[in-house]
């Protein structure tokens, strides 16, 4: 973790550092506090808490006027930043394959299906709640566990370079766009605008990522012109007869879709028949083709 921060170290051991904590209400002995500024709040005010409750460590801006006496600092001139370092560094050393999940629409649903497909194949981990932001994704891939097999990361956003910076933290084997849609147009002028924005996802892919997309979105035909400069493979779902995953219908009772994934025939079983349960199930089987099936070429 200290080698992931650019900064000045006020005494403390960091080889005893465990997780990294925002809020003193969640944090357990161990923990690394960082104080992070935001609209409502300013953790600067809790770094003395945090020590208190058992941080063996503070990450603190260099405007701050703490002292080391109240514990062990490390002075950075951005402290969001610094966080954004250790979630980098933590996801930089990790084995996991990691799927990023961006969209107007459907990204919660998609991780939480997507999760349970993949926990039977491994250890999973992914950002919980509604920490998809500037600070819940990243704090939740800082805090990634050592055993995870697979990552998946929920990025939402509220303006245009959000998306850039959470795919830049996660660096995707696989990049997922739920939709486009007006969901967002609050913060933007038009559907270009929040497309251009939900493409950012693929800014930073590793090398060899695959891409995952709506082909029933308006949108696809513009998404898949990136995707493919960027990424080694796209993968297309939706109901219509070109899609790679598609969607041949549901049905009631046993609340099961079937998929037709690349000539074959698949059948899941669903909480309910929702619509958009069946866009998120064709997801993860076009995750599953990414990881479990090697055979078909894009």
């Amino acid at each position: 973790m200290e080698a992931a921060i650019s900064g000045l170290c006020l005494g403390g051991d960091w080889a005893s550092c465990g997780r990294v904590s925002i809020d003193t209400r969640t944090l357990r002995p161990g923990d690394v506090f960082i104080a992070i500024r935001g609209k409502n709040f300013d953790g600067h005010g809790f770094v003395r808490e945090a020590f208190n409750k058992g941080a063996v460590a503070a990450v603190v801006s260099e405007e701050s006027s703490l002292a080391a006496d109240c514990g062990p600092l490390v002075m950075v001139k951005d402290t969001l930043q610094a966080l954004h370092d250790i979630a980098a560094v933590r996801l930089r050393g990790t084995r996991a394959k990691i799927i990023a999940i961006t969209g107007s629409v459907g990204k919660t649903t998609t991780k939480y299906i997507l999760t349970e497909v993949l926990s039977k194949y491994g250890e999973v981990y992914y950002n919980e709640a509604n920490y998809n932001n500037l600070i819940g994704m990243p704090l939740c891939a800082a805090n990634l566990a050592e055993n995870a097999e697979f990552v998946v990361l929920e990025m939402g956003m509220n303006s245009s370079g959000e998306i850039d910076i959470l795919s830049r933290i996660a660096r995707p084997d696989v990049a997922v766009i739920t939709n486009v849609g007006p969901a967002h147009l609050e913060f933007f002028e038009s559907i270009e605008g929040v497309l251009a924005a939900k493409l950012e996802v693929f800014n930073h892919v590793k090398d060899g990522a695959v891409a995952i997309l709506n082909r029933d979105n308006i949108c696809y035909d513009k998404m898949r012109a990136v995707a493919e400069n960027r990424c080694a493979r796209v993968i297309s779902f939706g109901v219509g007869a070109g899609a790679d995953v598609q969607i041949l219908g549901s049905k009631e009772p046993g609340n099961s879709v079937t998929l037709r994934c690349f000539g074959r025939k698949l059948q899941c079983d669903l909480k309910n028949c929702a619509r958009h349960l069946a866009y998120s199930a064709a997801i993860a089987a076009a995750v599953g083709q990414v990881f479990f099936v090697r055979s078909h070429a894009s």
